[in-house]
């Protein structure tokens, strides 16, 4: 495109220098036109030869025909080369800022990197949330359970052990798990999309994924409590039914889309600049501000509730030893997969 826009321009210049050549001939045969014909007429009435009025008439209308045409070609040369180029040049300049602007725009929406799905972790996709996390001063989630979220913030190499906990703010906002319905909901969807979900897709086996969500919710709300001390942490609850995870940095924004299809699902990384990232950070702290009125671990902790109080206020019936026992085993398929 860009070596066939330069030939155009070298063709549209080459096109233009001949046409000015051309008109800078005409005019100069012009002059001479006129010149030879005031002469003409001044020597026939210098010499008094001059005596056929039929003649006088056709040099007049020759001399005034060639200064109407010779004032016509000057009055062209100027709009064309003036007037009529400076419009053309603002308006190809004014479409190819808008053209360039239109595209610019329509690379916003496509993402920097794309992970796909997988059975385990992206070590690219680790990689790059590694850069990001260690490289923001704030980490902000919103999906399901985040789970998988709590594990990288236990038992990362890459992040826990590193200190890059310091000095960050996080926020985490997980579905409401007293909400049994929006629960039902995203477990449908999951099984629905899962590869032999529509088999097992039984009122059963829906409560029974709900209540596994409803368990990662609270192991992960246990974990988070733990580190309560590393670093400016909370977390809130949403009722947005959930069909993807974001996890956004200071320098960008990683969307995952839960297809249901394999434990890692397909992930998209985008820039802060693009408009992307500037929605779902505002739908995060919309959300966040909402959530957080109604529940805020942080605000718990302020009131020195203990994570068994806590855990009961919003619906955990068993005990937290078995909680414990579940997040160890959770954590440990987790290892497995990394």
């Amino acid at each position: 495109m860009v070596r066939t826009y330069s030939s155009f321009l070298k063709k549209r210049r080459e096109y233009h220098n001949s046409l000015k050549l051309f008109v800078i001939i005409l005019v100069l045969l012009l002059i001479i036109v006129i010149g030879a014909l005031y002469i003409f007429n001044f020597r026939f009435s210098n010499d008094q030869i001059s005596t056929n009025n039929n003649t006088n008439i056709f040099v007049n209308i020759a001399v005034g025909v060639a200064s109407s045409l010779f004032s016509s070609i000057l009055f062209y040369i100027f709009f064309n080369f003036t007037v009529e180029e400076i419009q053309k040049e603002y308006s190809a300049e004014s479409a190819a800022i808008v053209a360039t602007q239109h595209a610019l725009d329509r690379l916003k929406l496509v993402p920097q990197y794309v992970y796909p799905a997988s059975e385990i972790s992206n070590p690219e996709f680790d990689e790059q949330f590694k850069k990001s996390f260690e490289g923001s001063n704030f980490y902000y989630f919103k999906g399901a359970s985040a789970g998988f979220a709590s594990y990288r913030l236990n038992y990362s190499n890459t992040i826990h052990n590193s200190r890059s906990l310091d000095n960050k703010a996080i926020r985490i906002l997980v579905l409401d798990p007293r909400n049994t319905e929006l629960l039902k909901e995203f477990a449908r969807s999951n099984l629905r999309l899962s590869t032999d979900g529509k088999s097992r897709l039984t009122p059963a086996s829906i409560l029974n994924e709900a209540e596994k969500i409803q368990k990662d919710i609270y192991m992960t709300i246990l974990k988070i409590y733990d580190n309560r001390s590393l670093c400016d942490i909370d977390l809130c609850f949403h009722n947005e039914f959930v069909f993807f995870r974001s996890e956004i940095f200071v320098q960008g924004l990683f969307i995952s889309y839960y297809d249901g299809t394999k434990p890692f699902p397909g992930s998209m990384y985008y820039d802060c600049d693009s408009d992307i990232y500037q929605a779902y950070l505002r739908n995060f702290r919309y959300c966040d501000k909402i959530g957080c009125d109604t529940f805020s671990l942080k605000e718990r902790i302020k009131q020195q509730q203990s994570i068994e109080d806590i855990l009961k206020s919003i619906g955990y019936k068993s005990t937290l030893n078995e909680l414990n026992k579940y997040v160890d085993q959770k954590f440990k398929s987790y290892q497995k997969k990394t």
